[in-house]
């Protein structure tokens, strides 16, 4: 097996017949690819799970999209191309009618004691009206388990749905159709706007959870032929929402408005003071923008032909607006306009003060807070090589200035300049605009571009005891993991000990694998593929020389630059032609009978589509919670696994997340769970941190310890809100520290506890025993 493609077979798919799911399918309406989906979901569904045959295909599946993912080279496939269908899901347009479809108990189900159907109704999650798509029939063949396909196929799945809002409502107005109605007259619900439902099995519950889908509480847990399952929600965000007359494909016109808008600060300056809007008064300021970015910026220029009006209207003034972005480049700075594109591409999408501007004001007036840029941040890899190598080689061309300040405020021409971060040794700063991905350093494995924050859990946690193990718990893509190496052994070191890199995701592993083999960690770094961390069991033998623990799991990401930011468009103002003062001519008032309906319904619409965004967004809020609650609950999880480590002394916990849910309230809860305190685990204090972080002078947030302590049950001896906060480490995106948003924080064990947690730990039957399950361990996070 080499790798995986995914097909899609989208509605109208296979003709729904009697014939039992067992036998050869050969009718000639059935699709390939629909055979191909069977040929995974009878032996899993029927054969495995013994799910009712006579069910596995029903009247849903003509009217779903189905994907398949295929293993090409397979030696043991009968495809001619050596592909074998490995895996298989499938996505159902909504209903058209109001409300969740019951399904049908069986005989068998009944006895059974539990629920045979999710609640009806709304839910917290749902309003009981709105639109959903439903994602099911996921399955994977045996042989190929354990290689992502799964979240391979929901990633697609998900992917499709953000582009073809349009196809999903047309596949629902179409269901309205068949039943003998208008679509847009007898379908009883809104549009759908990116809901979708699982009804998971619940044994796998975590794997959608991993994935942004929320538990629906409200909706209960039922039986589904003999299998537990929970409903689970996502709301996708969709990328074109009004593509009825668009001609080209919906992604590029995507690409087009975000490229624009990322330039439609200099651009509007360069439209106004060509006076473009005046002189042609067919262009509207968006079209304007679009044109002019193509006319200026975009290689292959506008795409239309050459006698196109809208063309003629933007190339006769070429000339022109090219003189314009040439004062509006070199005012700002920049001495080449590829200068000037990689600045903008790399996020920096206001360029309204110029870089020489900047030098003449202070610091908090040149950036105020929150619009800092972020600088490119570079570890040296000690592996390799040293700090002053590279500076006397690859970083020879550059001046050292004193300050982040500094660094994002000089400018002198082509000069550039660097700053060693006084916080984690060999850690360099450059200039936002430096683009080292093609340097011999890089290419080479001298250097590594990580951000400052994600320095700072391996720093924390620091080298371990001569000859002690480290274990990192989600490793890929092996910044973090190369760093701990760094810091355990220069130049490959032996005698350090081992670092073993846990990594659950197949794919991401192999990231893994080729980062640290690139940095010279193999002799250090163990890759533990496919190893989901929660399935060790801690007093198995091979982690008796485990000393410390690196823990970053995954998190809402909110702290990531960039993430979750919408680009802010600047259009280009007509000056003279929309005045905002009124004529003193007086104007007879006349108002016809159909300008006053449609404005009127104009009206309407607008007030619906008000409703509809305040809905939406409101949801959206729901939704966010509920999930940074899973989580933390999950993350938790992990940290209290970590604990259970009998010979370990410490653990060390860092998200990108500037959520006080998956932060100071994972590490209050886990100071107060009943392992922390039997097994003598407690925070790394300020002053017992090593010197570059102790000296970090953001910390955790004083507040949310103290209402999370405040809300906490049970006891909290020893659990002091100001002293968790001083010690935990928090880092602020967009100031003029350069960093993203992060949290980290360590923990230790005392050493009088090491002794006992070890021999509790050493169960005569060799099985590990906790009190009880994970819920049952600490209730005051259950939902």
């Amino acid at each position: 097996m080499s790798s995986s493609s995914v097909e899609l077979l989208p509605p109208p798919g296979p003709s729904v017949y009697s014939a039992p799911v067992s036998s050869p399918f050969n009718h000639p309406s059935v699709a390939p690819l629909f055979l191909s989906a069977l040929s995974i979901r009878v032996p899993v569904f029927v054969d495995e799970q013994h799910c009712g045959a006579a069910v596995e295909i029903d009247d849903d599946d003509p009217r779903s999209w189905h994907w398949v993912a295929f293993i090409s080279n397979d030696k043991s496939s009968d495809h001619p191309d050596g592909k074998a269908a490995a895996a298989t899901i499938r996505l159902i347009p909504p209903a058209p009618i109001a409300g969740h479809i019951d399904t049908e108990a069986s005989d068998s189900e009944k006895t059974v004691g539990k629920a045979v159907r999710p609640k009806h109704g709304a839910t917290a999650m749902w309003d009981g009206r709105e639109p959903f798509v439903k994602l099911g029939r996921m399955a994977t063949l045996k042989a190929y388990r354990k290689l992502g396909l799964g979240r391979l196929l929901v990633d697609a799945a998900l992917e499709w749905l953000e582009w073809n809002k349009d196809q999903v409502n047309g596949a629902m107005d179409a269901q309205v159709g068949l039943e003998g109605g208008d679509g847009d007259r007898e379908r009883e619900v809104g549009e759908w706007n990116g809901l979708v439902l699982v009804h998971a099995q619940k044994e796998i519950e975590r794997f959608w959870a991993a994935l942004g889908f929320v538990k629906d509480e409200g909706m209960g847990e039922w039986w589904e032929d003999g299998i537990e399952h929970v409903a689970v929600w996502k709301r996708v965000r969709l990328r074109i929402f009004n593509s009825e007359h668009l001609k080209s494909k919906p992604s590029q016109v995507f690409a087009l408005v975000v490229e624009a808008t990322k330039w439609s600060e200099i651009l509007s300056e360069v439209i106004q003071k060509t006076e473009l809007l005046r002189q042609e008064r067919k262009l509207s300021p968006s079209l304007a923008l679009l044109l002019v970015h193509d006319l200026l910026v975009s290689k292959k220029g506008i795409a239309a032909p050459v006698s196109h009006p809208l063309r003629v209207a933007a190339t006769k003034h070429k000339a022109r607006l090219n003189a314009e972005l040439t004062k509006a480049r070199l005012k700002r700075g920049f001495t080449s306009l590829a200068d000037l594109k990689t600045y903008i591409n790399e996020g920096n999408s206001s360029c309204a003060r110029s870089i020489k501007d900047r030098d003449s004001l202070a610091v908090e007036e040149a950036y105020p807070s929150g619009e800092w840029p972020h600088p490119r941040w570079v570890r040296v890899n000690t592996l390799r090589t040293s700090t002053k190598e590279q500076l006397d080689t690859a970083f020879v061309n550059y001046q050292q200035v004193g300050s982040i300040e500094k660094l994002l405020t000089t400018s002198k021409g082509t000069e550039k300049f660097l700053h060693l971060d006084k916080h984690v040794p060999d850690l360099i700063a450059c200039s936002p605009t430096e683009n080292l991905l093609h340097t011999a350093a890089y290419r080479q494995g001298l250097i590594i571009l990580q951000d400052k924050a994600s320095c700072f859990p391996a720093y924390l946690l620091g080298p371990a005891a001569t000859g002690r193990d480290c274990l990192d718990a989600c490793a890929a893509p092996g910044n973090k993991t190369t760093h701990m190496a760094a810091i355990k052994g220069t130049h490959g070191a032996k005698g350090t000990g081992r670092i073993y890199a846990c990594e659950k995701d197949r794919p991401r592993a192999k990231t893994l694998q080729s980062m640290v083999t690139l940095a010279g960690a193999d002799n250090i770094v163990v890759v533990k593929a496919g190893q989901d961390f929660l399935r060790l069991d801690p007093i198995d033998p091979q982690w008796n020389n485990v000393g410390s623990i690196l823990l970053d799991p995954s998190c809402s990401g909110s702290g990531i630059i960039g993430r979750d930011e919408e680009l802010a468009v600047t259009l280009p103002k007509i000056k003279g032609i929309f005045s905002s003062k009124p004529s003193r001519k007086r104007k007879r008032k006349t108002t016809s009978p159909q300008s006053t309906k449609q404005s009127n319904q104009s009206e309407v619409r607008k007030e619906q589509q008000l409703k509809e965004t305040a809905y939406i967004e409101k949801e959206t809020s729901k939704e966010s919670a509920a999930r940074l609650e899973a989580l933390s609950r999950f993350q938790l999880k992990l940290l209290l696994h970590a604990f259970r480590f009998p010979l370990t002394t410490r653990v060390a916990y860092s998200t990108c997340s500037i959520h006080p849910q998956e932060n100071e309230q994972v590490v209050i809860n886990a100071l107060l769970s009943p392992t922390a305190t039997e097994q003598g685990w407690r925070i790394l204090r300020r002053d017992e941190q090593v010197s570059g972080m102790a000296a970090w002078h953001v910390r955790g947030d004083r507040r949310a310890c103290g209402e999370i302590l405040s809300a906490s049950q049970g006891s909290r001896d020893g659990v002091v809100a100001e002293e968790v906060a001083s010690a935990c480490i928090r880092c602020e995106k967009g100031t003029k520290e350069g960093t993203q948003g992060f949290f980290v924080a360590a923990f230790v064990r005392e050493e009088r506890k090491i002794a006992s947690a070890a021999v509790s730990a050493q169960i005569s039957s060799g099985v590990l025993e906790i009190d009880g399950s994970d819920e049952d361990e600490w209730e005051g996070f259950n939902n």
